[in-house]
Formats: C-alpha cells, sequence, structure tokens
C-alpha cells in the first residue's frame, strides 16, 4: 500500500524539518560557521560518531564531492551518489549528529579543506559539488568557474523541465571553493532548494524516476564535456 503525503513526509523527516524553519531565504552565506576549517572541526568533533566521510574514487576526470551531506544539507548524499553513479568518482562529507548538524559541523565551500576531499579534487580534472539551500522554489542554482560545464549542464536540466538559475550569494566563485580546485581550475556549484530535494526522493519511494534521470542528465553533461575538452 503506498503511503499517504502525509506518512511521506514524516518518512522524510530531515528536509521537513529544514522547510519548517522560519526566517530568512536559507542561504548558507548568511549564517556564520562554528569552526573555520576542517583542522578546528576535527579537534571537537568525532569521526565516525558526529560526522564520517565516504568516497569511491574512481580516477574519472570529474569527481561530484558534497562538503555537506548527511544531516547537513539533507538529501544531498543521495543526489550526489545517483550523479556519480559507476562512471564518476564521488566524495561525501557527512554529518551524523542526532541535531544541530548544520550548525556544529558546517565549512563554508571556500574553506573546506577536508584532506581527502582535497585530495580527490585536485586529482581530478574538474568537480561538481552538490549543495543544499532553502530558498522558497524549486531551481538549481548553479555556480562555479567552469563556463561550457555549467552551459552543459544548464542546457541538459532545462531540457528535463528544470529552472536553472545564478545567484550572488550561491556563486561558487572563489580560487580556494573546493568546486574550482580541480587541475583546470573552474569547476560547478549545483544548489539544490529543499523543495527540490523532497520533490526528488517523495517521487523516488513512489517508484519514479525523477532523481535517476536529473542525476543521469548531470553525469551524461559531465562525461560529455571532459569527452570533448580531451578531444581538442
Amino acid at each position: 500500500m503506498l503511503l499517504s503525503l502525509s506518512g511521506l513526509l514524516k518518512k522524510f523527516n530531515p528536509l521537513r524539518n529544514i522547510m519548517a524553519k522560519k526566517g530568512g531565504v536559507g542561504l548558507r552565506s548568511l549564517r556564520r560557521d562554528k569552526y573555520a576549517n576542517y583542522g578546528e572541526l576535527s579537534a571537537q568533533q568525532r569521526e565516525g560518531i558526529d560526522f564520517q566521510v565516504r568516497q569511491a574514487n574512481l580516477y574519472s576526470k570529474v569527481a561530484i564531492i558534497a562538503p555537506h551531506a548527511g544531516r547537513i544539507e539533507p538529501g544531498t548524499s543521495g543526489i550526489t551518489r545517483a550523479i556519480a553513479g559507476e562512471e564518476l568518482s564521488y566524495y561525501l562529507f557527512e554529518g551524523r549528529r542526532w541535531c544541530k548538524n548544520f550548525s556544529h559541523l558546517h565549512i563554508t565551500s571556500t574553506n573546506f579543506d577536508e584532506p581527502k576531499a582535497v585530495a580527490m579534487a585536485e586529482s581530478s580534472q574538474a568537480v561538481v559539488t552538490v549543495h543544499g539551500c532553502v530558498i522558497p522554489n524549486r531551481r538549481i542554482y548553479v555556480g562555479g568557474y567552469n563556463e561550457a560545464l555549467k552551459e552543459t549542464i544548464t542546457e541538459a536540466l532545462t531540457a528535463l523541465g528544470y529552472r536553472c538559475d545564478f545567484h550572488p550569494k550561491l556563486s561558487g566563485y572563489g580560487d580556494s571553493n573546493i568546486c574550482n580546485r580541480g587541475e583546470s581550475g573552474g569547476g560547478v556549484q549545483l544548489e539544490f532548494t529543499a523543495l527540490l530535494r523532497m520533490q526528488l526522493f517523495i517521487n523516488k519511494m513512489l517508484g519514479g524516476k525523477q532523481l535517476f534521470n536529473l542525476a543521469a542528465a548531470i553525469r551524461y553533461a559531465c562525461l560529455d564535456v571532459t569527452e570533448q575538452a580531451e578531444s581538442y
């Protein structure tokens, strides 16, 4: 028997809790991090208890990285793994605390320097990072320095009916931003709003293919751009 909508929302509790928060538009950049870098965080938070790192390094040209995964920005772990599939490397920095994952584990992307993430980024030609924000719409905000990859991903998502925009507070700019630390010096930052993340996973629970199709579109865009670059 299919779950009711209220049952699905209860099952997908992390995103329901995010959407219940009041005030602001949910931009990460408007909140102040507790720790300035991974060194400070790891001195206070316990790996394997408060957070964990998961990765699959396939030595692909493009790596998919979620620096705020697990309970920090809920839904980004699943989106990242779906995009990577069996063809792209992926990395997850996942919050595991019972509460206050964002306030205790979020490190802004320009300061995110967890060693395994940096190693994967710097050994890849380009990086695509997956984030979550709670701006009240169903859009994907696209940033970063890699114009060719941004354009290809945007075209692929637009063809599926998704609205892609640029937001100055979610620009993905900065040489130290983990999305721009690949060999090319430019990557892509994807920000999925909470409403869109909820829609993707409710659809998946109901047997739909929205997440599968979205992830495949991004993955093939990454493969297409790297193949074109190699042919020049």
